[in-house]
């Protein structure tokens, strides 16, 4: 009879053992599930985060290229006077920056 009590407390726990060791394990998935929720929530917020940021980027972009039309479109003369100035400095630079490796020859006075 005493033998009988002892296995059966044994018995109940080895139970209640294996049982413990399977709540740990249930929880230990779940946490690693739930976790994994996060981090993939956490990674999807800051892919739309910069979805956003890029799409803000490209607006401004849009935007100021389209301001830049627009004022090339009413001020052509600007545009112009600017182009013939920067192409007569490229010139009158060329001119006294090779001057002095022409032949003499070629040198006119």
């Amino acid at each position: 009879m005493q033998r009988e009590r002892e296995r059966l407390v044994e018995s109940i726990f080895d139970g209640w053992q294996q049982r413990v060791t399977e709540t740990k394990r249930a929880v230990m998935t779940q946490t690693k599930e739930i976790t994994d929720l996060v981090e993939n929530d956490e990674k999807i917020e800051k892919w739309k985060a910069l979805q956003r940021r890029i799409i803000h980027q490209l607006k401004i972009c849009w935007i100021l290229l389209h301001r830049n039309f627009i004022k090339s479109y009413r001020d052509p003369l600007v545009y112009g006077r600017r182009l013939a100035m920067n192409a007569s400095l490229s010139v009158v630079i060329g001119k006294f920056m090779f001057a002095p490796f022409a032949s003499p020859a070629t040198k006119q006075i």
